[in-house]
């Protein structure tokens, strides 16, 4: 779904009838009674790049099941949450847990890398890392050669299946923070990074 589709009755009444009530008990979580509404969660502990992500220096965790993530899911529903960021080393290395499990959160953000074609994802929004203004930079970043270019590939794949909304995020380090212009630029002229 494109950004100017998000307001057409024909899915805000829909998505309202099967997410009204948790809606509601969030913003009484959040406003009334000074709750967190929203929660981050790592859908795998594995990513198909070799780069030096920030999660690369973490410890490895046991991942859970498909049930156990599901259940998780549907409790935290239960309890009024109504955002998730989906993170992880790389969710879209379990593509059958990301079916079972957009949706159940009202709305979700999944980041990730982009070398996987991108899903179309029930109520949710990807946001895709992109390391630098060319793929000289970006596979330099990522220590992937050729990485950039599958990127626009699966970006561009997805935005002629109507899958949307995505967005850009950039980490900045000593390779690239002089290129957030060009990145913007790039991605903007491409017409790849419009909601």
């Amino acid at each position: 779904m494109l950004a100017s589709e998000i307001w057409n009755p024909r899915f805000v009444v829909p998505f309202l009838m099967e997410n009204g009530s948790v809606l509601i008990r969030g913003f009484k979580r959040r406003f009334h009674d000074g709750k967190p509404f929203a929660f981050s969660f790592n859908v795998a502990d594995r990513c198909p790049i070799n780069c030096d992500c920030y999660w690369r220096a973490q410890a490895r965790v046991k991942e859970l099941t498909d049930e156990q993530v599901l259940d998780f899911f549907n409790q935290k529903r239960a309890e009024g949450y109504v955002h998730v960021n989906l993170i992880g080393g790389e969710p879209y290395v379990r593509p059958a847990l990301l079916e079972k499990i957009t949706g159940v959160i009202p709305f979700a953000w999944l980041v990730t890398s982009g070398t996987t074609p991108l899903r179309r994802l029930r109520h949710t929004t990807q946001v895709i890392s992109i390391d630098g203004a060319t793929a000289e930079t970006h596979d330099r970043v990522r220590k992937s050669k050729g990485l950039y270019d599958r990127i626009q590939k699966n970006v561009r794949r997805a935005r002629e299946e109507g899958i949307g909304p995505i967005f850009l995020h950039t980490v900045l380090n000593h390779l690239n923070y002089r290129e957030i212009d060009g990145i913007l630029q790039t991605w903007s002229e491409s017409g790849l990074a419009k909601g």
